[in-house]
């Protein structure tokens, strides 16, 4: 179980404003989880704060002044956060800790502009804006980790009127959107499960989702040797060609794989 020390809104404003008060340049950052779900009403406490940049610069601007405020680098870090592919995570002696990412976040998805559009900003002092990600935004995000509480939050966002609409397309525009699909209907299913949210998106994803299954285990296949159609039916243990021959369309449709004579090979993405 993890017994980090939650920290409520208070705390957290405190601290960015401190950072901010270290900063030599104006610098903006976008958050997501729980200091996000808290400006949200969403909930009052958080173990972390997830905050991300669009730039190295803009990013190392903030670790600077931070480690002027007593912040430091952790170095240990437990596999579930290595999971998660920070630049750098922060931490204070009362345990305030800030989780860092540039662009990417989780090693997944990317912070996009459509992203960035919906965000709220909010100033910390003359040169830290610091932007509040939707609440579909955050869910989308929180839909990619497998965190136990990381479905509770999804729960609590599924309840404020969520626009599935936004979390389709965002995933659909996302790189390599075929992954996100297939790990977004998933949870969507363990959501449903275990919190009873029954989203419209579990019947509009499914075909997209057996789809998306059967790239990632061709993918891993044509990484170690073309394959022909055949081959591919076997790995798939599918009798229906037609489903396959869809599969094998819609990797070559998103450059995953080409075809030369009779054999797929791995595309140029």
């Amino acid at each position: 179980m993890d017994e980090r020390k939650k920290f409520g809104e208070q705390e957290l404003d405190r601290a960015l404003q401190d950072i901010s008060n270290h900063l030599d340049e104006k610098v903006e950052a976008f958050l997501l989880g729980g200091l996000a779900m808290i400006k949200h009403d969403a909930k009052i406490s958080t173990k972390d704060v997830d905050i991300v940049f669009s730039t190295p610069l803009m990013a190392k601007s903030f670790i600077d002044a931070a480690l002027k405020t007593g912040f430091q680098s952790q170095k240990e870090l437990t596999q579930e956060y290595l999971n998660l592919e920070t630049m750098i995570i922060l931490v204070k002696e009362d345990k305030t800790r800030f989780d860092i990412f540039v662009e990417r976040v989780c090693g997944c998805l990317i912070y996009s502009k459509n992203m960035k559009q919906r965000a709220e900003p909010l100033e910390y002092g003359n040169n830290l804006t610091v932007y509040v990600s939707s609440i579909e935004d955050i869910f989308l995000f929180k839909s990619i980790t497998s965190r136990p509480a990381d479905l509770e939050d999804m729960s609590k966002l599924a309840l404020m009127g969520i626009e599935w609409a936004k979390i389709e397309q965002e995933a659909r525009e996302q790189p390599q959107s075929w992954k996100w699909i297939a790990k977004l209907y998933g949870r969507l299913l363990e959501l449903k499960d275990e919190y009873k949210v029954n989203s419209p998106l579990i019947s509009k994803l499914k075909d997209e989702w057996e789809i998306s299954q059967s790239i990632g285990i061709l993918l891993g296949r044509v990484e170690t040797a073309p394959i022909t159609f055949r081959e591919a039916q076997e790995v798939l243990q599918e009798p229906d060609e037609g489903f396959v021959l869809k599969v094998l369309g819609e990797m070559e449709k998103k450059k995953l794989v080409t075809r030369m004579n009779g054999k797929y090979h791995p595309g140029k993405q």
